[in-house]
């Protein structure tokens, strides 16, 4: 019995050095916290890691848990301690970020708290970890930043492209299609000029004339794709315009509910919910094989929404993830630049609802309206 006893000795001290070899090299601290009442806690565990973490030592924070607690940053720290309650009431497990200051250097870092509680004999215990997360918070932070930079150059480019849009369509008018007044008054004035008896040069005179027109109307359109003239008078006013176009165009039935007070828009906030609006129609054409179309526009508590729903087929949220769908991200990417978000959703039984929410602005822009 003497031997199986040494035996057994000897097992439990290599699992106990393992354990402590384990506890010494893992990359946080391991901890295990008592409470009796909920609002008061001792540290029952704590690893050797915690002078890395905090700064102080396992002995200090089994003393007096009151050492970690005067580290927490606030709010964060009021955060764990309602935390903490409510998992000592609930037995819920704790996952708690926040900032620290560590108690020698003063530094601020970010820590994750994780503990798993249990209730024994009246008091309840939580076992788990904290981990030094600083760097992820400053990867995370970089990251958001990266974002908010590449946000403001779209939005600078679209506002940019916007405009340059808007110049190439005045000079198409203006400009060339001024041209094409005069070149077709020359060539009236030479039909005018030439004998009734010259029926092949009257011809090609008339051939002439055809061709200008052409190029006239073909000017127009592209004007209107780079920047509709109706925008000049508002976005409602675009919107009912486009519409009209869009039933004409494709036999179906567009019924619009549309803001009749001024929603103080600005002009790049127009031409960028207006372009928008035409991919949200562009997608019904191509893909919702759809007979009827609602639009919507107006406010919404504080936002302003502007809405395309259709009776079609339907819309997978796989269709959503489609590397090639670049009208989708397009719509994104110009409602983040306002601010806004882009929701798409099913209806039933069958149909799809896509909708672009900005904020309301705080200062209304004067006759930008209906």
């Amino acid at each position: 019995m003497r031997h199986s006893d040494d035996s057994t000795e000897a097992r439990l001290l290599e699992l106990q050095v393992l354990l402590e070899a384990i506890l010494r090299h893992f990359p946080g601290v391991v901890v295990q916290v008592e409470s009796t009442d909920l609002e008061k806690y001792e540290f029952l565990l704590v690893s050797e890691g915690c002078f890395d973490l905090l700064e102080l030592s396992p002995e200090d924070l089994r003393t007096n848990a009151q050492t970690f607690c005067r580290l927490l940053l606030q709010p964060d720290g009021a955060n764990l301690l309602a935390e903490m309650k409510q998992s000592g009431e609930t037995l819920e497990a704790v996952n708690w970020e926040g900032r620290v200051r560590t108690a020698l250097t003063g530094m601020t870092k970010w820590v994750n708290v994780r503990l798993t509680p249990y209730s024994i004999g009246g008091r309840v215990v939580w076992e788990g970890f904290m981990a030094n997360i600083t760097r992820n918070k400053e990867h995370e932070r970089e990251v958001v930043e990266s974002r908010k930079r590449l946000s403001e150059l779209g939005s600078h480019l679209e506002r940019t492209q916007s405009r340059e849009r808007a110049r190439l369509a005045r000079a198409l008018h203006d400009e060339i299609g001024g041209n094409l007044s005069a070149i077709k008054m020359s060539v009236a004035w030479l039909a005018a000029r030439i004998p009734q008896k010259d029926t092949r040069t009257r011809e090609k005179l008339q051939a002439l004339e055809a061709l200008v027109d052409d190029t006239a109307e073909t000017i127009v359109r592209i004007g209107q794709d780079l920047r509709p003239g109706v925008l000049d008078l508002g976005l409602v006013a675009a919107i009912e315009w486009q519409a009209d176009e869009f039933a004409k165009r494709m036999g179906v039935e567009c019924a619009t509910d549309l803001a009749r007070e001024p929603l103080g828009l600005d002009r790049d906030a127009e031409t960028a919910l207006f372009s928008i609006f035409r991919e949200m129609l562009t997608n019904v054409a191509k893909h919702a094989q759809a007979s009827e179309v609602r639009i919507r526009l107006g406010r919404r508590r504080d936002e302003i929404e502007l809405a395309v729903s259709d009776n079609g087929k339907g819309m997978m949220a796989v269709d959503r993830l489609k590397t090639s769908s670049f009208g989708m991200r397009g719509m994104e990417e110009r409602a983040t630049q306002l601010g806004g978000t882009l929701i798409v959703s099913g209806l039933e039984p069958r149909g799809t609802f896509v909708a672009v929410r900005v904020p309301q602005p705080t200062a209304p822009v004067g006759g930008t309206g209906a």
